[in-house]
């Protein structure tokens, strides 16, 4: 099983780009099952904050998992790929710290 995280926060993103990606409480639950279904994750959550939004994944389907998490992240929750040089991703051992 691998650990995926992909996100932006207030260090790689401008506040207008992050509140682009911030979810509203009322909407996580149906955002983490359809990140989850799409992004075809064996465990998935989303943590939307002022300062940070994130995508966390399990997957045994190791970097295509992480591709489709990507995806789910511009797709479902921002605006396309324009934000796409504010998002970190960290794997693993980085993702648990």
């Amino acid at each position: 099983m691998k650990l995926f995280i992909a996100g932006m926060s207030y260090r790689t993103a401008p506040v207008a780009v992050r509140e682009r990606y911030a979810v509203p409480p009322a909407q996580l639950a149906e955002r983490d099952a359809k990140l989850v279904r799409s992004a075809s994750l064996d465990e998935g959550a989303i943590v939307s904050t002022c300062n940070r939004t994130e995508i966390l994944g399990v997957s045994r389907a190791g970097d295509a998992a992480l591709e489709r998490m990507h995806r789910f992240l511009h797709a479902e929750l921002g605006d396309g790929s324009a934000a796409a040089a504010h998002v970190y991703e960290l794997r693993d051992g980085e993702a648990v710290r």
